[in-house]
């Protein structure tokens, strides 16, 4: 898995988008969709839902939507419109696989922490321990 982009990256196809918008015409509405999938493709390098891509997938389809309702372009708002409502609900799934591998991490920390503490094993006892608060910070982090 190739993680996200630089910040660096991201300010920098965002430049690309918005430096194109001076003279608003059909071909810069392609230009726009174009490098904001272009974009979404390089931090979407994981099948694993994302929140971190998801949200910046909502946030680029709001910019567009906007654009496209400032300019009077249909296409582009409409495509916006998608790709937002793509982002929100690719937001919803890592949400939900985020907790659920807190609740894995919660129960196989617990039952470390258990077997430690009846077979005398304090690292084991710790460990679990300590994978069962991970978890649980984990699934406070995700819940919707």
């Amino acid at each position: 898995m190739l993680g996200a982009a630089p910040e660096g990256l991201r300010r920098h196809c965002i430049t690309l988008t918005l430096n194109k918008l001076s003279f608003p015409t059909t071909s810069h509405t392609h230009l726009i969709t174009n490098r904001t999938n272009l974009f979404l493709n390089i931090l979407n390098m994981s099948s694993d839902p994302s929140k971190t891509t998801s949200t910046t997938k909502s946030t680029m389809g709001k910019v567009e939507e906007t654009l496209g309702h400032v300019t009077g372009f249909e296409g582009l708002k409409t495509s916006g419109q998608e790709r937002r409502a793509q982002g929100d609900g690719e937001y919803k799934d890592a949400q939900s696989q985020g907790y659920v591998e807190g609740t894995k991490d919660r129960v196989l920390g617990k039952k470390d922490q258990v077997t430690g503490a009846v077979t005398g094993d304090n690292s084991q006892e710790a460990t679990g321990g300590a994978r069962n608060k991970q978890g649980q910070t984990q699934q406070d982090w995700n819940q919707s």
